[in-house]
């Protein structure tokens, strides 16, 4: 764990496209390290993509004007046949954590990011100490958490093109800092994890219940996934110092609600858990941080069939490696391409956005320097359009940027205060 830091910042949302905007270019794509390469099994993956990024222009530290400049990389990359049409995107902007009531939802319809737009509300998310959101999905809408400062869901819904609140859950008055939610369609239901507990929280049409999911008083649930009939849960164990003593995945049978442990090999998974079955349809990835700045993090692939979890990237004790740091979050593009947040404090606050290509035994840096690493979700893939989205913070400013993974074409838009978290819907 770390100490999250965010300023308070007063930059107007502005609903206007890239060519609008003094915005930060993307820096040249040179540094590169080599790792062990691997694929996944014939049978694992669908068809794929060896289309490569180009290299993006450099940029200063300081907002470049233009846009960058589509690439000419080949443009007859497959996309997955399901979900045809770009997807919405809903991201939660806070004014600081200790804030009150400072949350603002936001969202752009069809991934059309230079029209971002708020979501009216009677108060701002949060509580009277302080605002920490996160977001997960909820039926054909969304769900924003309130984390460490209140155990209250907030759930949005679409209509007639936009999204509204159209119900506030108070899930329990405990403080159980609440981390995420997965919906679970078949039986109409919102599970919710909260580290201070042993139990999620289940939220159906019936009210409010409880799910044990072991004896141990502190398995500390954060990150979730629903793949296929079973709901993947992170137990994080921490201890009293909030270091993670081991971590575990909890899956648990949707239909008897039975769960299973497995244990694995890396403390401290701090990531999403990434499944694309267009790459691969037999494994989850997630990554885990291990002790935070002793380099021991790794990202790992774990079996859905045999439930046995391998490292397959390690963080580097190296100094200057694009290793050196710690995993922080991570998408997976259809064509097997990892993009990963990463974040080195050994010479102040160094994030970066890193492209791992397994198959090349290669990471790339794509961006360094203002990548937010601290949001709640910092980054999120499409499959619909093949765009991943990220903040980057620029000085006092802060902005929303796709980037295309097929073409290397970028869009980034300003937004206003620090960012909280972003999802596609």
């Amino acid at each position: 764990m770390w100490k999250k830091t965010l300023f308070a910042l007063s930059v107007p949302l502005f609903l206007i496209s890239c060519e609008d905007a003094l915005l930060p270019d993307l820096p040249d794509m040179e540094g590169t390290v080599d790792v062990d390469a691997w694929v996944v099994d014939e049978d694992s993956a669908e068809t794929g993509s060896d289309t490569d990024l180009p290299e993006p222009e450099d940029a200063d530290s300081e907002p470049q004007g233009g846009d960058i400049e589509p690439s000419d990389a080949d443009g007859d990359t497959e996309l997955p046949a399901e979900p045809a049409e770009p997807l919405d995107l809903a991201i939660v902007m806070i004014g600081g954590y200790e804030v009150p009531y400072s949350g603002k939802v936001y969202y752009a319809a069809g991934e059309n990011i230079s029209d971002l737009r708020e979501v009216p509300l009677e108060t701002g998310i949060g509580s009277g100490t302080g605002t920490d959101p996160n977001l997960a999905l909820w039926r054909d809408g969304f769900a924003v958490i309130e984390r460490y400062y209140s155990d209250d869901i907030y759930l949005f819904s679409p209509a007639d093109g936009a999204y509204s609140l159209v119900r506030t859950v108070v899930l329990s008055d405990a403080m159980t800092n609440l981390q995420d939610a997965a919906y679970d369609k078949a039986h109409e239901r919102l599970f919710v994890s909260a580290l201070n507990t042993n139990s999620l929280f289940v939220l159906d049409n019936g009210g409010i219940s409880e799910l044990v999911l072991t004896e141990d008083p502190s398995p500390n649930p954060a990150k979730m996934r629903i793949i296929g009939d079973k709901l993947y849960v992170v137990l994080q164990h921490l201890n009293d110092q909030w270091y993670s003593t081991k971590s575990e995945l909890a899956m648990v049978d949707l239909e008897t609600l039975e769960t299973e442990l497995v244990e694995v090999p890396t403390k401290n998974i701090v990531s999403k858990i990434e499944y694309n079955p267009e790459f691969d349809r037999n494994h989850c990835y997630f990554l885990a941080t291990g002790k935070w700045q002793k380099r021991d993090g790794a990202l790992l692939r774990f079996d859905l069939e045999t439930r046995k979890s391998e490292v397959v990237l390690s963080e580097s004790p190296e100094e200057n490696n694009l290793l050196d740091g710690d995993f922080v979050d991570l998408s997976i593009a259809d064509n097997g391409d990892f993009y990963i947040i990463f974040s080195n404090n050994r010479d102040r606050w160094i994030n970066k956005l890193l492209r791992y290509v397994p198959s090349e035994g290669k990471v790339y840096e794509i961006e360094s320097g203002a990548v937010n690493a601290f949001a709640a979700n910092p980054i999120d893939y499409s499959r619909a359009t093949g765009k991943i989205y990220y903040f980057i913070d620029i000085q006092a400013d802060t902005f929303l940027r796709s980037l295309d993974t097929r073409t290397g074409e970028t869009k980034t838009v300003p937004v206003e205060n620090a960012p909280a978290a972003l999802k596609l819907i």
